[in-house]
Order: structure tokens, then C-alpha cells, then sequence
């Protein structure tokens, strides 16, 4: 298993790898921020762990920039904020995970670990169809006929979901755990807003609902006339 560490605290940051290294990862380790996009997109690593305050680019700034240019690998925020709204601001920007410090080694490695299992889950394709629409994964667009709609990562992956599992509820529980992460501490609110903005990219689509919800329990993907 191979990582990218990206810590600013020199103290912290030689304590960690010591015990990645104890646990046979290997860690490519960077101080600041403003490198952050070359290593990863020029190496393969199984999960990149970003400090959010970081010098030059944060954290936060890394995490963005990689995500509007595509990179799909599993990205955990290390951050000493604590607000709800911090942790929204995190996820929005691409984060798969967050840590609020001090953390426990034990509890860091265990996120990892389950980023990376997240990560070698493969679809079968990443072209599929469910009735009328046509999911393009690597493009992250949902087709209906000739009507193309552009998803965030984040709403592909809750509308790859729901697809996948078409004509059956998806429960929150489980949303939460496939998109976000089963430790994260993300609000039933953050769910119900990606939900919100793909139904209003959904409705260039006209005379068509795809996502209908059952009340605090979860979402069902069907086409239906409005």
C-alpha cells in the first residue's frame, strides 16, 4: 500500500511515517501544499492524506483543483477545525473523509484502509444503461436521449447509486456509507442538497422525474412522468 502525506507539522509528519512504516505503507511525504498535485497525478498511491492548513495551496485548494481535473482516488482531509459547516466545506471541495486532530493512529489507519477497499471496488463498466438514460462514468454524465447532464463527482456518485440499484430504496445509511464513508460525520442536510441540485441538473430532462424520496428513509431511482 502506497500513500500521499501531505503534513506541514515536521514533528507529526516523521511520527506518522514511522508508523506507516511499522505497518508496511509506504509513504511519499510532502511539507507544503504546492506539490501536492504534481505527485498525484504522476504516481499511482492508494489514498493521498492532506493536511487542510497546509503552506501555499492547502489542503482544501489540493483537494479541489484535483477533483475538477478528474482524479478519482480516495482523498482523507487532516484538519484541526471543527465546525459542521468546515466539514461540508470539506466534502463539497472532494474529500472522501475527515480527521479532526488530535486523532488516534489507530483510528487514522482504519480510514485509510477503508478508503482503499472503496477504491478497488470496480464496476462492471463504466458505460451502463438503466431504461432511458446512459451513465458515462469516466465523464461523469448522465444521457437521456440526446440531452446531456454534467454531474460534481459527488452527485455522479449518488446518481450512480441510485442507478444501479434502480426500482429499489437506497437507504441514507447506505448513501452515506458508499459516498461518503462510514466514519464520516456528514448531516442528513449535505445528503439532501447534492439530492436537490441533481434534480434541478436532472430536469433539463423535461417532463421527467428520475430520484423520488421516501421520507427519512432513503431515495428510489425510477423514470416517471411529472
Amino acid at each position: 500500500m502506497k500513500i500521499l502525506l501531505a503534513e506541514d507539522d515536521k514533528k507529526l509528519s516523521r511520527f506518522l511515517c514511522q508508523l506507516f512504516s511499522n505497518r508496511d505503507i509506504e509513504v511519499d511525504l510532502l511539507n507544503s501544499g504546492e506539490d501536492i498535485e504534481y505527485y498525484a497525478l504522476n504516481n499511482e498511491y492508494d489514498v493521498l492524506v492532506l493536511d487542510w492548513m497546509l503552506p501555499n495551496v492547502t489542503g482544501l485548494e489540493a483537494c479541489q483543483l484535483l477533483r475538477e481535473k478528474g482524479y478519482g482516488g480516495g482523498i482523507l482531509m487532516l484538519t484541526a477545525r471543527t465546525t459542521l459547516q468546515d466539514k461540508i466545506d470539506g466534502f463539497n471541495c472532494g474529500a472522501d473523509d475527515y480527521l479532526v486532530k488530535p486523532f488516534e493512529f489507530d483510528e487514522l489507519c482504519a480510514r485509510v484502509y477503508a478508503l482503499k477497499r472503496r477504491a478497488n471496488v470496480k464496476f462492471n463498466a463504466d458505460i451502463f444503461k438503466v431504461g432511458n438514460c446512459t451513465f458515462n462514468c469516466t465523464e461523469k454524465v448522465v444521457q437521456y436521449h440526446d440531452v446531456k447532464v454534467y454531474l460534481t463527482n459527488r452527485e455522479f456518485q449518488i446518481a450512480e447509486l441510485l442507478a444501479r440499484n434502480a426500482g429499489q430504496i437506497v437507504s441514507r445509511d447506505i448513501i452515506y456509507d458508499r459516498v461518503w464513508g462510514v466514519q464520516s460525520d456528514i448531516s442528513s442536510n449535505n445528503l439532501d442538497a447534492n439530492i436537490k441540485l441533481i434534480r434541478k441538473k436532472l430536469e433539463l430532462v423535461e417532463g421527467k422525474q428520475f430520484i423520488h424520496n421516501l421520507r427519512a428513509v432513503g431515495y428510489r431511482w425510477e423514470e416517471t412522468d411529472v
